[in-house]
């Protein structure tokens, strides 16, 4: 027979076939085909419980329960009783006791894959970090650190004032008859407030310092549209105290007169027509 033909299937067959005994070759072939064409089963095992694999129908155990039953004496109540104590290493299967793996060799072939640097993606000494090197641990601190702030700190913090304006826009209340942008947030005095680098601060003081580009200091933020809770650039600006004090003072004294007005009118005339809109005192 011809050496191209021994090694495979039909040369297997061709030595049977002819009553001539099969060369090692055709026999490993033969073993080989049947290996990867065998049907399998698959089943639970009946002492771990994991799910395994077998061309055997019947099998019961997977092969780790079988040796190590195997190695503590077959299949009698005592050896599966020193079964139960026996140890495995879970790399090549060998009987181990007081350690995990068998060998150094079994330790380094069952080691989980090296993880990269999470910043610059090199290969790192120490395998419990994260990153190669402290600077690359700095970068991505400060990496988390920028994800965990919102677009108004951001844009704060990089000097963008339209920026700005957009996130506060985006985060307010905008009411289309007066122009005012009503915050949901307020302290006990009702002005607007949020958490900011850590401190809560008045919102309408943050605004008014992005507007004018330097810190109020011991100036007021006056509302020129009277509402406590607008965050409007356009409707805020830098007084002193005693300006912000008298322009309150006149405020309330007016919406005060009006309420008097109102009332006097409505026991002159209840059905007056102007008793019926909206009151200015309510509205502010």
């Amino acid at each position: 027979m011809s050496n191209d033909v021994c090694g495979t299937m039909p040369g297997y067959f061709r030595h049977r076939s002819r009553g001539q005994e099969t060369c090692r070759p055709c026999r490993d072939a033969m073993a080989e085909y049947v290996r990867k064409n065998r049907k399998r089963y698959r089943y639970n095992c009946a002492d771990c419980g994991i799910e395994s694999e077998s061309t055997q129908k019947d099998a019961k155990r997977c092969k780790s329960c079988a040796r190590r039953l195997s190695a503590c004496g077959g299949d009698s109540a005592r050896a599966k009783q020193l079964a139960a104590a026996v140890k495995l290493c879970p790399v090549c299967c060998a009987t181990v006791r007081g350690r995990k793996y068998c060998s150094d060799e079994c330790r380094a072939k069952n080691r989980p894959p090296e993880v990269p640097c999470l910043w610059c993606g090199g290969p790192k000494e120490a395998r419990h970090r994260t990153t190669c090197s402290d600077e690359c641990a700095s970068w991505v601190t400060e990496e988390f650190v920028q994800a965990g702030k919102s677009s108004l700190r951001l844009a704060y913090e990089s000097g963008d004032k339209h920026g700005f304006y957009a996130a506060l826009a985006e985060r307010s209340d905008v009411d289309g008859d007066t122009g005012c942008w009503r915050w949901s947030r307020s302290n006990a005095r009702g002005y607007p407030i949020t958490q900011f680098q850590g401190e809560r601060v008045a919102v309408h003081r943050l605004v008014l310092e992005v507007k004018c580009g330097a810190p109020l200091g011991k100036q007021a933020a006056h509302h020129m549209c009277g509402n406590s809770m607008c965050v409007n650039p356009d409707h805020l600006q830098p007084v002193t105290a005693a300006e912000n004090s008298a322009e309150m003072l006149a405020r309330t004294y007016l919406e005060s007169r009006i309420s008097d007005l109102e009332a006097a009118l409505s026991e002159v005339c209840p059905d007056h027509p102007l008793l019926s809109e909206v009151s200015v005192v309510s509205a502010s």
